[in-house]
């Protein structure tokens, strides 16, 4: 059985939202925030703090507890309101990835394939695919490619 952490997502959720209220002003002294009180608020702001979704000048904490801590300046980074949007923000657009097919390793591939295939249309694969130009195997990658994406 796996042992259940003390991330809490709802928490992350409502430091999160608080702090983009507030954007691009911070939050001087969250500690009087209602988030705050809850015992596992440190581990779940390193968390976040980790993944860049926020930031704080100093955090500070204590012995006593887990209320006792001590932060200044909470804000959440461009990052942290990007994860917020539903389309990633300019994140996602920054993150953009080209993609160039191979027409010969995609041949490979198709050869690959073929090995599973039964002998006589292994023979018939085989033959069609190495009649394949350069030009027709770039037209299947873009179309096989443009399906995809548009299934998403």
């Amino acid at each position: 059985m796996a042992q259940k952490t003390k991330l809490d997502r709802k928490l992350q959720l409502k430091i999160l939202l608080r702090l983009s209220e507030v954007f691009p002003s911070e939050i001087r002294y969250p500690k009087r925030e209602s988030f705050s009180k809850d015992p596992n608020f440190i581990y779940n702001w390193e968390y976040l703090l980790e993944h860049d979704l926020v930031k704080s000048s100093e955090v500070y904490t204590g012995d006593k507890g887990p209320g006792d801590f001590a932060m200044i300046n909470a804000r959440i980074t461009a990052e942290g309101l990007d994860f917020l949007e539903a389309d990633g923000g300019l994140s996602a657009i920054k993150k953009t990835i080209t993609v160039r097919p191979d027409v010969k390793s995609f041949l490979n591939l198709l050869k690959v394939h073929a090995e599973s295939l039964p002998e006589a249309e292994k023979k018939n694969f085989l033959k069609t695919i190495t009649d394949f130009s350069k030009p027709i195997v770039q037209t299947i990658l873009q179309t096989v490619l443009n399906d995809w994406l548009n299934l998403k």
